[in-house]
């Protein structure tokens, strides 16, 4: 089938289709005409994206120079100085060896916009951006065309799109997804889609015409789960999201791996992993980060940090802990209770407790970091099937292993 790409300007317009949520309401545009947008791609880009944003939006603090709070007994090691006072950590957002403070770089870690002068993301949640605009471009270039999408489940019809990246066709991609995709213009692609099976209702495959890379999303939105799977290979290395949203419990969890396509990490070679768990209803979430590189001990590892915290409550906090090379004593395991408005520390040293704004601290586990690192391949990441899924739950998500093929 070959699409004619036309992009027709809607009435209402989403504003911020990734982290915010999109008009539902509206099938058509000023001309009667169909409403690309209106298809599950889209759709349930728009709706993971907002639900995951709530942990970025509201954990995300502005960068100071101001003096960290109250001190208390010991519980791990207290940051002190190092928190907010030296610069020990690498600006990610700059070039030429800049240094920040772990504060700063904390922000920037959850902070949905930050990126690298190469305009590609700093923080899990910049990357997952990353990971599904091409998803969201493929709902939007069928979402042009009446015959491509199923009115009454507004999946894709299985089939074979000829696509060919007209300039109006990108300006509309680039409005609705927030992506930069000038360079595709001219380019003629193929979108392949099938029926999935497992947790996957349909596979859709993009593909280059000419080019040497192919990527195929699997994806399922049926009102009670929306789930996503992709993964790619290049001559970077691989990279692979998992989501999986349960629309009951307001549950949504993700794994995000990007590392070398081979089985060794090493001292110029990382691997970042990422797995977050939110439940919506409670206001809980939970964020496991691991920057690697080896094979080295953690003592001479680049970051792990673990966080918990209750997003969107009233003076909210965050419970980190964190191992790093960056700090003082690299192999010893940090923690406080920072306010998630401003970064300072509201107790250092001692996690927080329970309350209604905040949860008690979980020490991050150095021992479940060293297996990911030693056990890693990225053979094992490079791709997704209908029997890719994620079960981890809050108790043990530094325990049950990463997503494998």
């Amino acid at each position: 089938m070959k699409l004619s790409l036309k992009f027709f300007t809607m009435t209402t317009v989403c504003t911020s289709l990734l982290f915010a949520g999109c008009d539902k309401d509206k099938d058509k545009d000023k001309d009667g005409e169909k409403d690309p947008l209106k298809n599950a791609l889209v759709e349930s880009v728009s709706a993971l994206s907002s639900t995951i944003g709530e942990m970025a939006t509201s954990s995300s603090y502005t960068a100071s120079t101001s003096p960290s709070a109250v001190r208390l007994t010991k519980v791990v090691a207290p940051f002190g100085d190092d928190w907010d006072v030296n610069e020990n950590f690498p600006d990610d957002t700059a070039t030429g060896g800049t240094l920040i403070s772990t504060r700063d770089w904390m922000g920037q870690q959850l902070d949905k916009n930050a990126r690298r002068d190469n305009g590609s993301g700093v923080s899990m949640f910049a990357r997952l951006h990353d990971s599904l605009q091409i998803f969201c471009a493929l709902g939007i270039a069928l979402g042009t065309e009446d015959d491509a999408i199923d009115p009454e489940t507004k999946y894709p019809n299985n089939g074979v799109y000829d696509v060919e990246f007209t300039s109006l066709l990108i300006a509309g991609m680039e409005k609705a997804c927030k992506m930069e995709a000038s360079s595709m213009e001219g380019s003629d692609v193929k979108i392949t889609v099938a029926n999935s099976s497992g947790s996957y209702d349909k596979s859709i495959t993009f593909e280059v015409v000419g080019g040497s890379s192919t990527q195929t999303y699997l994806m399922r939105f049926n009102g009670t789960s929306t789930n996503i799977a992709t993964a790619e290979l290049n001559d970077f290395g691989v990279s692979r999201t998992v989501i999986a949203y349960d629309a009951a419990s307001k549950t949504v969890r993700l794994e995000y791996i990007s590392g070398p396509a081979g089985d060794v990490v090493g001292a110029d070679t990382h691997v970042s992993a990422y797995r977050m768990l939110y439940d919506a209803a409670n206001k809980k979430g939970h964020m496991l980060s691991l920057d690697l590189n080896g094979p080295e001990p953690m003592t001479t590892t680049r970051t792990i940090y673990f966080l918990s915290t209750r997003p969107k409550t009233t003076d909210q906090k965050i419970s980190l802990s964190m191992v790093s090379q960056y700090l003082d004593n690299p192999g010893e395991t940090f923690g406080a209770c920072v306010n998630a408005d401003d970064g300072e520390i509201a107790t250092d040293g001692l996690t927080c407790t329970a309350t209604d704004s905040s949860l008690v601290g979980v020490e991050v586990d150095k021992d479940f970091a060293d297996t990911f690192e030693t056990e890693y391949d990225g053979a094992n990441y490079d791709s997704v099937s209908p029997a890719t899924t994620i079960s981890f739950t809050a108790d043990n998500i530094q325990e049950v292993a990463f997503s494998r093929n």
